[in-house]
């Protein structure tokens, strides 16, 4: 199986809010970059792939198994830190491992003593008394030790200093030195996910309006930033008004056909003029 996760014609409903027709199909061996707006569906998503099935249809697929063949399976097998830890605030850490240990047969707790050194975790006090940076490091440090085959990360940088942020990162890194093993990084923060992804999605009132190879996305695309009397303003994607005319971007092949001065769009300026734009 050549696929970490495949979704087919996913249409759900999770706390109000609809995913409509999704199709994502992320290899073994790569991050997908998963980028939207605040309340855009990211988190909706994860929760689905999680197994949060609400007025669900279409397929879940996860390394070559769904839940209706072998939850069991998908469950040992992957890992997700969510934007917010949703523990009892009174839980400490310590206690955490212990129940990670008891109920996790992939368990590697050298492993996790090496990332609790690496980011110095705080294990003996409640979560209730841990920063949000810090109890996102913890969440992260026994994601990675169950040695998941699918790792997802929601917002997993936000709460967390600079320092901390190269640290996560090269945790990432380290994970996927394993071919076999995938990561789902989602965030609102384009930087974030331009520095670290192979693929990009884009999701929209919860659709994938665009997925893409991070390179050949950038490639794709130029920025322009045009005269409104231009007669190739009608070439931009998405336009904006500005003060000094029309910006947006172009394909790079029209571009440069009709000689139009142009810059490398930049990943940000890619996702906001597609996903800032109005849609029916």
């Amino acid at each position: 199986m050549k696929d970490s996760l495949i979704l087919q014609d996913l249409h759900a409903t999770l706390d109000g809010f609809n995913l409509k027709n999704v199709n994502l199909t992320i290899p073994k061996g790569s991050i997908c970059g998963l980028v939207g707006r605040s309340g855009a569906g990211k988190t909706t998503l994860i929760k689905v792939i999680n197994g949060a099935r609400f007025l669900m249809s279409g397929d879940i697929i996860i390394n070559g198994n769904t839940y209706h063949d072998d939850e069991l399976n998908i469950r040992q097998n992957m890992s997700t830190v969510y934007d917010v830890v949703d523990l009892n605030p009174f839980t400490k850490p310590k206690g955490l491992l212990k129940a990670y240990k008891n109920n996790h047969p992939n368990f590697n707790e050298g492993l996790f003593n090496h990332l609790k050194n690496m980011l110095n975790l705080e294990l003996n006090k409640s979560f209730k008394k841990l920063s949000l940076g810090m109890q996102k490091k913890v969440m992260l440090a026994f994601a990675l030790a169950v040695e998941p085959k699918l790792l997802i990360l929601d917002e997993p940088t936000i709460g967390i200093d600079v320092v901390d942020k190269v640290n996560i990162y090269q945790m990432v890194q380290s994970y996927m030195e394993n071919e076999d093993n995938a990561v789902i990084f989602s965030s609102h923060q384009v930087d974030d996910v331009e520095k670290i992804s192979d693929y990009i999605a884009f999701i929209d009132q919860g659709e994938i309006v665009l997925f893409e190879n991070k390179e050949t996305l950038l490639s794709s695309y130029v920025y322009c930033n045009l005269d409104k009397d231009n007669p190739h303003v009608s070439l931009l994607e998405a336009p904006r008004k500005t003060a000094f005319g029309v910006e947006g971007i172009m394909k790079q092949g029209e571009a440069q056909k009709h000689q139009i001065a142009h810059q490398r769009a930049s990943l940000e300026q890619i996702f906001m003029h597609i996903c800032g734009k109005e849609r029916s």
